[in-house]
C-alpha cells in the first residue's frame, strides 16, 4: 500500500517540505558505506557513516532508533545518499534528534514504496537515483497523491526517461496542487493523467516547469479551479504546446 502524504504546503516533522537536495548524488559508494553485491549496501555501515560525518555525533543518542529505519530500507534498494542528504539537512538546521528519527521514518516508508515500484528495473540510474527518491518524499509531504506519482514513476521506468526531469515534474505537480489547495489523496481532475506525467512527457525543459507553477498560482488567484487548469495543461503542454499556449488558454 502507498504511504500517506502530508498536508499540501506543510513542513512536516520540522524538516522543510521542499525539493530534493541536489547537492548529494550517488557516485558509486557513498563515503562510509560499503557496497554489497546483493543488497546494495551493508546495513551495518550506517554507523560508520555517522562516525565519519563531522556532525554525526549529534545523532548519537538516537542511533538505536535509526538503525531499524535505515537498514531495511537500504536492503530494499533505497539509495544511501537519500538518507545521508536528509541527515545533513537536519543537522545543518539544528533539528532535534527525535524529530530527525520521525522524519526519516516517514521518508523511509515512502522510499521503500518507490523501491518496490522500480524493483528489478535498471531505472533510475544510480547516479541520479537519490534525487528522485528525495523528490518523491518531498512531493508526498507537499500533498501529491500516490496514484499520480505511481503513474509518472512507472512511465519513467518503462521509457527510461531522465530521472532528473521526472523528479522535477513530481515537485512541480506538488506545488500546483498546493496552489489550488488540493489535499493529499484528493483527485485533481476526473480522468486526467496528472500534472507530473504531463510535464514529464512534454517538450518543456526542466527550467520551464517553474513557469507552469506560476501560471497555476495565477489561475488559482483568478478563481480558476484545478479541473480547468489541468484540462488546459493537457490541451496545450500535453500536446506539444508552449507556455504561451497554456497562458492564452487559461486567460484568453
Amino acid at each position: 500500500n502507498p504511504p500517506a502524504g502530508g498536508a499540501a504546503g506543510s513542513s512536516q516533522n520540522g524538516l522543510k517540505a521542499g525539493g530534493a537536495d541536489n547537492g548529494t548524488t550517488e557516485r558509486g559508494d557513498t563515503p562510509g558505506f560499503r557496497r554489497d553485491g546483493e543488497t546494495g549496501y551493508q546495513s551495518g555501515s550506517f554507523d560508520e557513516w555517522l562516525d565519519s560525518f563531522r556532525d554525526g555525533q549529534r545523532l548519537a543518542d538516537v542511533r538505536d532508533a535509526l538503525r531499524p529505519i535505515v537498514e531495511p530500507a537500504l536492503a530494499a534498494g533505497v539509495p544511501a545518499a537519500a538518507f545521508t542528504s536528509r541527515v545533513r539537512e537536519a543537522v545543518a538546521k539544528g533539528v532535534a534528534p527525535e524529530v530527525v528519527v520521525q522524519a526519516l521514518r516517514d521518508d523511509a516508508e515512502r522510499w521503500m514504496w518507490l523501491a518496490s515500484l522500480t524493483q528489478g528495473r535498471s531505472w533510475p540510474p544510480a547516479a541520479s537515483s537519490s534525487g528522485l527518491y528525495l523528490a518523491v518524499a518531498a512531493a508526498f509531504r507537499n500533498g501529491e497523491d500516490s496514484a499520480s506519482m505511481r503513474a509518472v514513476v512507472e512511465w519513467g521506468a518503462s521509457t527510461r526517461a531522465s530521472a532528473e526531469k521526472t523528479a522535477a515534474a513530481l515537485m512541480t505537480a506538488a506545488t500546483v496542487r498546493a496552489s489550488f489547495g488540493v489535499a493529499s489523496g484528493e483527485p485533481g481532475h476526473a480522468g486526467d493523467s496528472g500534472v507530473a506525467l504531463v510535464l514529464a512527457r512534454s517538450r518543456l525543459r526542466v527550467g520551464q516547469y517553474s513557469e507552469v507553477a506560476k501560471l497555476a498560482a495565477k489561475a488559482a488567484e483568478a478563481g480558476i479551479g484545478m479541473d480547468r487548469f489541468l484540462a488546459a495543461l493537457e490541451a496545450t503542454i500535453g500536446r506539444g504546446g508552449r507556455i504561451a499556449d497554456l497562458e492564452r488558454t487559461l486567460f484568453g
